[in-house]
């Protein structure tokens, strides 16, 4: 199915809570790359809005529903991209040349799905610095 340039191709969905040490990491490296950022803040106290509305195209402060799935369904309403990448304040997707892969293959016409390799940060001083995940 070729891409309708009137919707969004990629769109980067987050719930957040008290992400401003690593929150802008993500964002910056992501605004390039991504055609929309829905980030809903779950009652954050650190700062982590101002940083979410400099980058957002969608933002939005809830209350905790008591679901991270609730909370992560409320966030995909509001994307409006026919592809979803979905990361924590704390993960981010550091390299250009994947990126640039991701957004090569969500042009194919039989996508099934992507994995991508992706690194979480760990509190300072915490037993693993990072982790990666796929």
């Amino acid at each position: 199915m070729p891409h309708d340039e009137a919707r969004p191709l990629l769109s980067l969905c987050m719930i957040v809570k008290n992400e401003a040490e690593y929150l802008e990491t993500c964002l910056k490296l992501a605004r390039p790359h991504v055609d929309e950022i829905v980030v809903i803040d779950t009652g954050s106290t650190d700062g982590t809005q101002d940083i979410a509305r400099r980058y957002a195209d969608v933002f939005e402060e809830i209350e905790w529903p008591n679901s991270f799935a609730a909370a992560r369904n409320y966030s995909l309403d509001r994307a409006s991209g026919r592809y979803i990448l979905i990361l924590d304040g704390d993960e981010y997707i550091a390299d250009p040349r994947d990126w640039l892969l991701l957004r090569e293959v969500l042009q194919r016409s039989t996508l099934t799905c992507v994995r991508l390799r992706i690194r979480n940060l760990m509190p300072p001083h915490s037993f693993v610095v990072a982790d990666v995940s796929f």
